[in-house]
Order: structure tokens, then sequence, then C-alpha cells
């Protein structure tokens, strides 16, 4: 149990390590939120209850935490892209036939 444990940090540290070498990446996991909710939530009378307004800044954590997914998604799969059918491949025809 303590190595799923240990892996899942190292894997949550090296994600957050590739996260950070990125400059939109940061800026957009720090500022879009931050400007949503100051757009969105505090002008908003319902910001006065508390509630509301906690309510309303969970759903903006949410918000930055799937951006954050989907950013690392479509890096994954620009990635693949570059890299088309490099572990796919069959080898050669040539490496087949014999003689």
């Amino acid at each position: 149990m303590s190595t799923n444990i240990r892996l899942t940090g190292l894997h949550t540290s090296f994600q957050f390590i590739q996260t950070v070498r990125v400059p939109i990446a940061v800026i957009g996991t720090t500022f879009f939120p931050a400007l949503s909710l100051l757009f969105f939530v505090v002008p908003q009378p319902f910001a006065r209850d508390p509630v509301a307004a906690t309510t309303g800044t969970a759903q903006l954590a949410v918000f930055a935490v799937m951006s954050v997914c989907l950013f690392n998604y479509g890096v994954g799969v620009a990635a693949d892209r570059a890299l088309a059918w490099d572990g796919h491949a069959p080898p050669s025809r040539q490496a087949r036939r014999p003689g």
C-alpha cells in the first residue's frame, strides 16, 4: 500500500513539474479561474451569502482542475501526433523476406 502512495506522489510531482515548465499552462491555471471569479462571482448579488460564494468558488476550482487536465490531454495528443506510429509500426517488408 505504501508503494502505491509513494508512486502516486512521485507521479504527481513529475506532472506538476511538467506543467510548470510550460508558461501558458501556469498562466491558464492561475489567472483564468481567478479572472472568472472576479468577473462572474464577486460582482453578483448572491456573493454576499457565504454559502453561495463558497459554492461559486468551489465551482471555479473544479474549472481550474479540469482545465489543467484538458491541457495535459492536449499536450499528450500533440506528442502522440509527433511520433505518429513510432511504437506501433510493423517491421519492414525487407526484414520478413527470406534471402
